[in-house]
Formats: structure tokens, sequence, C-alpha cells
């Protein structure tokens, strides 16, 4: 027989198993790297609305302010007697008496329609008084 014995040689599966878990890794890692740009574009945007929320609330605090003046100046003028004496004491206005008041009639103005500028009626007008007599 023979003398030598051929050797059986095993093949190592640490080629294919290692670039398998490799293709495994790689597909973690961009699903990873997918997700934290979300969540950082999600922040920055959360972020962009809270300045904006934050603007619009200080605009409606002055906004709120400028309203309670405008009402306080607003109470002020509808009083007639803070209005009289405001009117006395700060700008040296004086009351008229009885003779100083002069009252005007106003009469309301009609308006008349000169039947005569009517392109349409014009004729019919001119038959009538024809046959009027006026």
């Amino acid at each position: 027989m023979n003398k030598f014995k051929k050797k059986t040689t095993y093949r190592s599966n640490r080629g294919r198993n290692s670039s398998g878990m490799g293709i495994y890794f790689f597909a973690i890692a961009v699903a990873l790297l997918c997700i934290g740009g979300a969540t950082y574009s999600l922040r920055s945007d959360i972020g962009h609305l809270d300045n904006a929320l934050a603007q619009q609330e200080k605009s409606m605090k002055e906004m709120d302010k400028t309203k309670r003046a405008l009402l306080s100046e607003m109470d002020t003028i509808k009083n007639s007697e803070d209005l009289m004496d405001k009117a006395k004491f700060q700008l040296g206005m004086v009351y008229p008496d009885e003779s100083q008041l002069v009252y005007i009639e106003v009469n309301e103005k009609t308006e008349k329609n000169d039947i005569n500028q009517n392109v349409y009626l014009s004729p019919v007008i001119s038959v009538l008084r024809f046959f009027t007599g006026e």
C-alpha cells in the first residue's frame, strides 16, 4: 500500500462568516446614521419653532402692554368730567357762555334730477309737454 496517505484538509468558514457579518454591521451602521440624521433634523426644527414661539410671546406681551395703556387712556377720555378738567387745566380752555353760543340751522339738500338731461326721458317729456300745453 501506499506509504503516503493523502491528508485531508478542511476549509475554514471564517472567510464566509466574516464577510456576512461585515455586511450586517455595515447595514446597522447605515441605519443608525440615518436615524441620527433624522433625529438631528427634528431637533433643529424644534429649536427653530421654540425660537419663533418665544418671539411671538414677546410680541404678545408688548401688544398687551400697549392695549392696557390705550384702554386706560380711553377710560380717561370717556369720562366727561375728567375730559372737562383736562381741557380747563392742561389746555387752558374756557367753557363758553350762553351769549357766545351760536346755533346754525342746516337744511338737507335735496337733489333735483333734471329730466331734460336724461337722454331716454327727454323725448317722452317733450311729447307730453306738447300735448298738455306746457
